[in-house]
């Protein structure tokens, strides 16, 4: 599921994806082509390798990076080589695994770790926001993922018998692709402690897992040790009473509650559009830079180009006396703004600029005058994103743009930007970093 919702994220991006691991189960393969315009076909010379398998070795990867490739490793624990550009796990809530993982990759490669990167679907999004506080745990759902655990539920079944408890168990016979509407429904879920946890909690649903697989175990004692579900043990060592003793200590008043607030501030769901944006620059050969006094000049004349004065809030050109004061801004605003110069090797094709403002951070760019017209907007601005999620805590971004131009706005909306508010000839767009 978490390759459909990268999937999903590319492909607004307008980068095609194939998934031929799909093409031998045509359940997942039909969720798959039903969820956007993924392909099941094999691709003979792939620009994005992305692999999600715990089988395949890291000579596999250094052939696809030796072909020219730009290689993504999705894992959940450090205990292989990788050879990759990037290295994504949602896991590590902790960062505790850092090191362990720089021991087994190249110097190069740049990991993403912890549930600000869960690779979540665009329902689970919407789910977020449709959530309510629940003031009471009176209806459980019971998921075990792919695989069904039918001893495991029977005891469940038993606990909640016990405690008058509404129940609603979702098995894999019922072919359900998207547990969206199921954690909305209920007050309490009890399930594995795999990649579903990051959807429960994104949407703030109380949880008590069990580990039904050997590398869920790290993350059932992780999700545990931050307060975002009640962690019972292995499949293979899991009692009644343990499970009894988790759901009566949610049952105590405000602590479902408080269980709930902890997961939506750990998730936000976000984490599919931060890999896809680290995706997206590295594949155009984008890299971002802080601006330097060497650019003023440079700033000014792309600044004061007749399509750029027609586009800008002001409709007028910066006299050289206001652009000078505007850098000193820049060059000496701290963490207060950032101005960012967008490079393809050593050469300066546009900028991104973030202003702090009372609601987070505001956003602006531009593309050199000579290198409009080549699609570098998009990955640009997904560029920037990326550089101010490196900087430190994650902010809402909103954008104003003329209502007439139409390429801006396609750009952003690639990004992940919504339209809010249309007023005066503008729109207000806004994301989360």
């Amino acid at each position: 599921m978490r390759m459909l919702a990268l999937g999903e994220e590319l492909l607004a991006r307008g980068i095609s994806v194939s998934m031929p691991a799909l093409a031998d189960d045509p359940h997942v393969a039909s969720l798959a082509l039903s969820r956007g315009d993924f392909s099941i076909d094999q691709v003979e010379r792939p620009n994005i390798v992305i692999v999600d398998d715990y089988d395949v070795q890291s000579d596999v990867e250094r052939r696809w990076m030796a072909s020219g490739a730009f290689v993504v490793v999705v894992d959940d624990a450090p205990t292989r080589q990788h050879e990759c550009h990037l290295l994504v796990d949602q896991n590590d809530l902790f960062k505790r695994q850092e090191d362990a993982y720089r021991s087994r990759v190249t110097a190069s490669t740049r990991l993403l770790l912890g549930p600000q990167f869960a690779m979540l679907g665009r329902s689970i999004q919407r789910a977020r926001a449709l959530q309510q506080r629940r003031s009471a745990i009176r209806r459980v759902v019971v998921n075990w993922g792919a695989v069904d655990q039918p001893e495991l539920t029977a005891l469940v079944e038993r606990v909640m018998a016990s405690r008058g408890l509404e129940l609603r168990v979702i098995a894999s016979r019922d072919r359900v692709s998207d547990m969206a509407e199921h954690w909305l429904w209920a007050d309490l879920a009890v399930g594995a402690a795999g990649s579903s946890s990051w959807e429960r909690a994104c949407v703030g649903l109380p949880s008590v897992v069990i580990a039904v697989a050997g590398n869920q175990d790290v993350v059932g004692q992780t999700l545990s040790a931050a307060g975002l579900a009640a962690y019972v043990g292995t499949m293979s060592s899991v009692t009644e009473a343990a499970v009894t003793e988790s759901i009566a200590e949610l049952l105590v008043p405000d602590r479902a509650a408080e269980m709930a607030a902890r997961c939506t501030a750990a998730v936000d769901g976000r984490g599919a559009a931060r890999v896809a944006r680290a995706i997206h620059a590295q594949v155009r050969n984008l890299s971002m830079r802080v601006v330097q006094p060497r650019d003023t000049m440079m700033l000014r004349a792309w600044r004061n180009d007749p399509e750029s004065v027609r586009q800008s809030l002001s409709h007028c050109a910066v006299a050289e006396s206001e652009h000078a004061e505007w850098m000193r801004h820049y060059l000496s605003a701290g963490g207060r703004s950032l101005l960012l110069i967008a490079e393809m090797g050593d050469r300066p094709v546009g900028f991104v600029r973030f202003d702090d403002v009372a609601d987070g951070w505001r956003l602006s760019y531009g593309v050199a005058p000579e290198c409009r017209g080549r699609g570098l907007a998009a990955p640009m601005v997904d560029a920037g994103l990326d550089e101010l999620v490196r900087q430190g805590p994650t902010r809402s971004i909103t954008a104003h743009v003329r209502e007439d131009n139409v390429r801006s706005l396609r750009a952003l909306g690639r990004c992940g930007f919504v339209t809010e508010e249309r007023c005066d000839g503008f729109e207000t767009l806004r994301t989360l970093a």
